[in-house]
């Protein structure tokens, strides 16, 4: 996956699926979701003063846009009472997003940077949360599953986080870089540990980890059977 950061206007962002949020509660909706609400002619705003859609936490309104945006589809997803919000949902509505993109099959997908705006995080730390539970969200094993079902399991390529203050995306910066390194340890671990014993004994493992180790630049020492037990009669 993709990450890519971007200053402007997000109702103007080219994507198979537009990403916004809603606080529980909200009858006008503010922000870059008012925007893209005042662009569309008001249709999140007719969804939730029909009772389509509360704004609780992870309950998601999708539909296709008729005119005013360069998406094809808009999920908005919801982030449960202002009082109550903490980082962690920041990540939650992310996941929940990809969650969604999979479904669809999308491939590319833009999204508001959750809690950086009437979230009241700064925006390193609500970027990168948004970074981890995307990609953690969207986290797919297909080893097993063969070419023919994998070919419909079709991974998120890009995510495009939009920003529309300029000061504010590149103080995101360094939150994105973050999410995609947290992210990236996730993935390795899990992916290991989805593997069967069998493809993967001890040997193996040791392996995976003396290949990490040398890509980060780390340096990775593994004990012989005889270290261990040297190191048994020291203690």
């Amino acid at each position: 996956m993709q990450v890519i950061l971007k200053a402007g206007d997000i109702s103007k962002t080219p994507a198979d699926l537009l990403v916004l949020n809603l606080f529980e509660g909200t009858k006008t909706p503010g922000g870059a979701t008012g925007a893209v609400d005042r662009a569309t002619r008001g249709l999140i705003s007719a969804y939730v003063k029909g009772g389509d859609f509360r704004g609780r936490l992870n309950e998601t309104l999708l539909f296709r846009p008729a005119r005013g945006v360069r998406a094809k589809r808009i999920l908005v997803v919801g982030l449960g009472k202002k009082e109550d919000f903490v980082l962690d949902r920041v990540r939650q509505a992310a996941g929940t997003a990809a969650q969604v993109a999979l479904g669809l099959g999308v491939t590319r997908m833009a999204t508001v940077v959750h809690g950086a705006g009437a979230g009241g995080f700064l925006p390193a730390d609500a970027a990168q949360a948004l970074v981890e539970g995307t990609r953690l969200g969207g986290y797919q094993f297909t080893e097993y599953k063969g070419a023919s079902r994998n070919k419909h399991h079709k991974p998120i390529a890009d995510l495009i986080l939009v920003e529309h203050d300029p000061d504010s995306a590149r103080e995101m910066k360094d939150g994105v870089r973050r999410g995609e390194i947290l992210a990236d340890c996730v993935t390795f671990v899990r992916d290991l540990a989805n593997k069967s014993g069998s493809d993967h004994p001890p040997a193996v493992l040791a392996e995976a980890a003396r290949h990490m180790a040398k890509e980060v630049g780390l340096r990775c020492t593994v004990l012989e059977k005889k270290d261990l037990e040297r190191e048994k009669m020291g203690a």
